[in-house]
């Protein structure tokens, strides 16, 4: 049995930048802004590692609450401290600047003292990324981000999924080859026969 296959390593796709370079992000709006990656010709997903944000900026980084989808699952990446989420934050009004990291565990996104917000760590996702395991990485991939508050404004240039696809492999059996063997056999003596 010859056997060929190989073990998969992660891989990333980055998303076109927004017009003039960014994504604005509508302030106090429900529909927010909608980053795209199209994906095809891959297998699919072993384990989703992370997502990245870039050029991330905002002057009050609790307004925001941000959504990744595949088309057929969204998670949530963070929470407002506002309606609808509500969530509890230490220091809301901090800034964001920078590329920012979610991966299903990390630092939490809620509690950081500093302004603006760090971005040399990888935050937890409100919602696990791994809820993404096992599905396709090929199709639509987006990326929603909503200003639910008033007054502070930000954008994003880009963003980009990093996910570790499932091994592939080849495995013809003896068989398949013996059949590929008779097929070039016959194909030889036809060849033969019609210059006779």
């Amino acid at each position: 049995m010859l056997a060929i296959s190989s073990s998969a390593e992660a891989i990333s796709f980055t998303s076109p930048s927004g017009p003039f370079g960014f994504y604005n992000i509508p302030d106090n709006d429900t529909t927010g802004v909608t980053a795209s990656i199209n994906i095809s010709g891959q297998p699919n997903i072993a384990s989703f590692d992370s997502v990245t944000i870039s050029g991330f900026t905002h002057s009050y980084y609790g307004d925001l609450r941000a959504f990744l989808s595949n088309g057929a699952t969204t998670v949530q990446l963070f929470r407002t401290s506002s309606s609808p989420d509500s969530q509890t934050f230490t220091r809301e009004f901090s800034a964001l600047s920078g590329n920012y990291t979610f991966a299903t565990t990390g630092a939490n996104w809620y509690t950081q003292t500093v302004d603006p917000v760090p971005t040399a760590t990888t935050y937890a996702s409100f919602a696990p990324l791994s809820a993404f395991n096992g599905s396709s990485l090929n199709g639509t991939w987006t990326l929603n981000v909503q200003d639910r508050a008033f007054i502070d404004t930000g954008s994003f240039s880009s963003f980009t999924i990093d996910a570790t696809p499932v091994p592939f492999g080849f495995e013809p059996t003896g068989g398949l080859l013996i059949v590929g063997g008779a097929w070039f056999l016959r194909k030889q003596l036809k060849k033969k026969t019609t210059k006779v």
